[in-house]
């Protein structure tokens, strides 16, 4: 009786573990992703003749990754920004800003682009009062292309004029 008692009881706790798994899985935020030939040729880091590439990266972590977070440059809206995926915007060279949106705040990086530069940011997830809070944070080239290449290119509005 014992011995049931015990297998009874790990049975119900592999159960619930599967059940929890399975809930949290489907509670990731998630975006449309680019044909995989767009996010391969962004992650040649090559600007267009003229212009400076943004890109903007979260990494898939689970802290926060049920949450969307909004990405805007220039005060445009670029599109959502989930765990493990990027965006690459193309920008004229001059003064830009790069915000990203919660319920709870707004998060923003300033940057003056040079033709045929790219610049890096990072957003992270942050505890909120009621809801997730989110920083954008500049990122030095190695670490920001180290981010791309982890990462997904994001379906969204690619230049800003």
């Amino acid at each position: 009786m014992r011995h049931s008692k015990r297998v009874s009881a790990s049975v119900g706790r592999v159960l619930v573990s599967a059940v929890a798994v399975l809930l949290f899985a489907g509670c990731a935020a998630s975006v449309d992703l680019a044909a995989p030939e767009r996010d391969q040729a962004a992650k040649t880091f090559v600007p267009a003749e003229g212009q400076a590439n943004i890109y903007v990266t979260r990494k898939e972590q689970f802290t926060g990754s049920a949450v969307l977070f909004q990405l805007v440059v220039d005060q445009r809206v670029i599109g959502g920004i989930a765990p493990g995926t990027y965006h690459l915007v193309t920008v004229a060279p001059g003064h830009h800003t790069v915000s990203v949106t919660t319920a709870e705040n707004q998060s923003t990086e300033e940057l003056e682009a040079a033709a045929g530069e790219s610049y890096f940011f990072e957003v992270k997830p942050k505890m909120g009062w009621v809801a997730a809070r989110a920083e954008v944070t500049r990122l030095s080239d190695a670490d920001g292309r180290a981010a791309v290449s982890e990462n997904s290119l994001a379906q969204g509005v690619t230049s800003v004029d």
